[in-house]
This record gives structure tokens, C-alpha cells and sequence, in this order.
């Protein structure tokens, strides 16, 4: 076992935090920063559906109600093509995160790395089971909730892992000692009072979003004639979103209650960071309340509207966010830190493409989404 009192002496005279890359970025990070906020609020958003999908699947697996069944077909397939876009969109979040926080974060999984190298196994499983699911419940009667369970679980490890990397990485100070105590890897923030709600207010907004989703689906079978089946989808729908919205506040809150003095001061200051905090909350609500429209009405736009407002109040969060570990860091790291070597031709090339990308996702999944509401009822 490495003595801590050692290693601390011997990094009494600097900051136990690697030195900035010397290449610098190839951009202004402000643009490493925005592309972040909108490559993770679609990764979360795809995260939020799927994983609030299986939580209702489970709830309505267990109440046994044949009425329902629609819905749970709906759900159970959607899950899959919900796995594959949280796989796709975790890609670049990832990588930025990488590029502006790479000590920190390299750092901090390396404190945590045999919890972090189970993430894939964990991916695998559950995608795995997803599709088990979806291939096989026409054939088989029973196991469908054990399934999908189990793949739930995996999925909740993998974001429950990944809170504790993040919030390791916002606390150098922590990083020698618990080297010392543990340099296998097996170490885990578990002392970070803000560690179980920041896990639960990625969790909770699952299964608004989700609900968002079925009200959506409800809308496309009305347009199609099927108002049975789309009443049915709409007031399952409209139950969750707001059940989903109170536990994401009473997260929020509970978050506020344990953050350090300063990082709350500073969220309250009347800066960017509170107008953030004040136009996620606005957006949230907005997006309720174009939920109870869509829940009354054939059209599409409403819910589509409802899911914008969601996703706009995502992005809220997903800057507020950051704000909140650049405070954390502020006696060690500052952004401006890190030289700027721009390469605006690879810029370009890397917005075209995603814009390429982003085009290509909105036509597939204006095509394929109907597609899982209309196969709800086979």
C-alpha cells in the first residue's frame, strides 16, 4: 500500500493536475464548448428516451394490463434503435470532453479504471438483450421483464460510472489520496455529496422524455385514423411527462441543497450561469404544457414542439453544467490556460459533416419513428 503522507509530500509544491497539452486546441474553446453542450444534449436525449422507455416498459410489463399492450410493443422495440443512438451520439461529447478536460479526466479514470473498463461489457449486455427482446417476443412468453431488467441495470451502471468519473475529475484535491489508498483502479467518488443527485436528475428526465415519446407516437396514429390505439398512447403519454419533470426538481433541488457554498453563490449570481438555471426551468415547462396540447389533439407539430422544448432545456442544463465544473476548477485550470493553434480548414470540414450527419439523422428517424408506432400494434 503507497503512503499517502508520502505522496503528498512529495507533491506538496504543485497541484497534483498534469500540465495542458502543448499542442493547444485547434479552435477557440468556446466552439469545443457549444459543440459539446449540442452533441450531448442529443446524446442525453436519445439516453432519456431509451432508458425511460424500459422504466415504463417495466412499470406496464408488471401490471399485467392487455389493454396496454400496444404500448409495450412500441417501447420493447424502440429499445435497440434508442441503444444505437446513445452509443453513436455518446461518441462526440466524449471526445470533446477529452479534448478541453483531458488531464482532468484521463486523471480521474485512471482513479476509477476498473469500474470505467466495465462500461463496454455493460454495452454490450444490454444492447444485447434489447434485441433479444425485440427478436423474440413473438416466440416466447415469458422472461421479457427479466430482460429488459437486466439490460436497465446495465444501462443505469454505465451512467452511474460515468457521474463518478466526471465528478472526480471537478476534484483534483481528492485524486493523491485516493491514489494511495487504492492505485487498482477501484476507487469510486462515493463521498461527493452531489454524486447520487446528479446521477438521479440525468435519471428522472428519462421518463418525461420517454413520455414525450409516446405522446408523439399517439399523434402519427391519429394522423393515420387509429384514435384508439392514439388515445390510448396519448394518456399513458401525458401521465409520465409531468411525473418525470417533478422528480427531475426535486433533484435540482436536492442538488442546490449540497453544493459547496461557492459553486451555489455563484449558480445564484444573477450571471450566465442563473439565466441558464432560470431558461431550463422556463423551457421544461413549456414543454409540459405542449405535452397536455398534444394529448388533446391529432396533429403532430404539438408533440414535436413538446420534444424541442425538452431537448432546448437539456442544452440548458448541459451549459449550466459545464459552468458549474469550470468553478470547480477554477483554482487549478482555466480554459485560457491552453494555447490556441487554429485550424479553421478542419473546422470546416468537421461542420460540414456534421451537419451531414444531423440531416441524415432527422430523415432517418422521420422515417423509422412512424414505423415503430405503426408495428405498436402487430
Amino acid at each position: 500500500m503507497i503512503n499517502a503522507s508520502l505522496l503528498n509530500d512529495i507533491f506538496t509544491a504543485a497541484a497534483p493536475m498534469p500540465g495542458v497539452d502543448p499542442l493547444g486546441y485547434g479552435i477557440p474553446p468556446l466552439l469545443f464548448q457549444l459543440l459539446s453542450y449540442l452533441t450531448f444534449s442529443m446524446h442525453i436525449t436519445a439516453m432519456n428516451f431509451t432508458v425511460g422507455g424500459a422504466i415504463l416498459f417495466l412499470w406496464l410489463h408488471l401490471r399485467r394490463n392487455d389493454a396496454t399492450l400496444p404500448i409495450r410493443r412500441y417501447l420493447g422495440g424502440g429499445l435497440p434503435l434508442g441503444m444505437s443512438y446513445v452509443v453513436t451520439l455518446g461518441i462526440p461529447p466524449l471526445l470533446f470532453v477529452q479534448v478541453l478536460y483531458g488531464q482532468q479526466f484521463y486523471s480521474s479514470s485512471i482513479l476509477i479504471g476498473s469500474f470505467w473498463i466495465l462500461i463496454i461489457p455493460l454495452l454490450i449486455t444490454a444492447y444485447g438483450l434489447f434485441y433479444l427482446h425485440k427478436l423474440t417476443r413473438d416466440s416466447r412468453r415469458s422472461g421479457h421483464g427479466a430482460i429488459i431488467f437486466i439490460g436497465l441495470v446495465a444501462m443505469l451502471l454505465i451512467g452511474f460510472f460515468y457521474v463518478n468519473n466526471i465528478t472526480l475529475s471537478m476534484t483534483p484535491e481528492k485524486w493523491l489520496d485516493m491514489y494511495a489508498a487504492k492505485p487498482d483502479g477501484l476507487s469510486l467518488n462515493l463521498s461527493e455529496p452531489t454524486l447520487f443527485p446528479r446521477f438521479l436528475l440525468f435519471i428522472t428526465p428519462a421518463i418525461a422524455v420517454s413520455g414525450l415519446g409516446i405522446i408523439l407516437a399517439g399523434s402519427f396514429l391519429s394522423r393515420w385514423g387509429r384514435e384508439a390505439e392514439a388515445s390510448l398512447f396519448r394518456s399513458f403519454g401525458v401521465r409520465a411527462v409531468p411525473v418525470g419533470f417533478v422528480l427531475q426538481a426535486v433533484c435540482a433541488l436536492w442538488i442546490i441543497a449540497v453544493l459547496p457554498e461557492n459553486i451555489s453563490a455563484f449558480v445564484f449570481a444573477g450571471n450566465s450561469a442563473t439565466v441558464l438555471l432560470v431558461a431550463g426551468i422556463i423551457l421544461a415547462a413549456l414543454a409540459a404544457i405542449l405535452a397536455l396540447i398534444a394529448a388533446g389533439s391529432k396533429r403532430v407539430l404539438p408533440a414535436l414542439l413538446s420534444l424541442i422544448m425538452a431537448f432546448a432545456a437539456i442544452f440548458c442544463h448541459a451549459a449550466l453544467r459545464d459552468m458549474v465544473r469550470l468553478q470547480y476548477l477554477a483554482p487549478v485550470f482555466d480554459l485560457s490556460q491552453v494555447p490556441v493553434k487554429t485550424q479553421w480548414g478542419m473546422f470546416g470540414i468537421f461542420v460540414a459533416t456534421l451537419l451531414l450527419g444531423l440531416a441524415l439523422l432527422i430523415v432517418l428517424m422521420l422515417r423509422v419513428f412512424p414505423g415503430m408506432a405503426s408495428a405498436a400494434r402487430k
